[in-house]
């Protein structure tokens, strides 16, 4: 409907962002996560959340083959029924510091013109 009252309107803006989300779980930056986290849940919470994220060791298997284990950092476990939960808290804080960012660029703007 968006697009289309775009095509079919002169005044009408439409900004499309269009974002790879299966490969944005395994970017998640634990460590931010996890303050953003201490913000939202009680001690115990955040103790089992952080028992699921720390000293992951994965182990890549291509039809039978197994390679070497390795440790990440980054990315929301997988496999996990709360990973989508904890990529959604972890996006909406960066949009909400890029909202944060594009209003006090408006009021710096503002502020210079008048």
């Amino acid at each position: 409907m968006v697009a289309e009252k775009a095509v079919r309107s002169t005044n009408f803006a439409t900004h499309i962002l269009l974002m790879d989300m299966s490969r944005a779980f395994d970017t998640v930056n634990r460590k931010i996560l996890l303050q953003d986290l201490h913000s939202i849940l009680d001690p115990g919470e955040l103790h089992m959340i952080k028992i699921l994220m720390q000293d992951v060791r994965l182990i890549v298997d291509v039809e039978g083959k197994r390679g070497e284990p390795f440790t990440t950092n980054v990315g929301t476990p997988q496999g996990d029924c709360l990973r989508p939960t904890l990529f959604t808290l972890y996006f909406a804080k960066a949009l909400c510091s890029i909202k944060s960012v594009q209003n006090q660029q408006t009021a710096l703007n503002d502020h210079n013109y008048s």
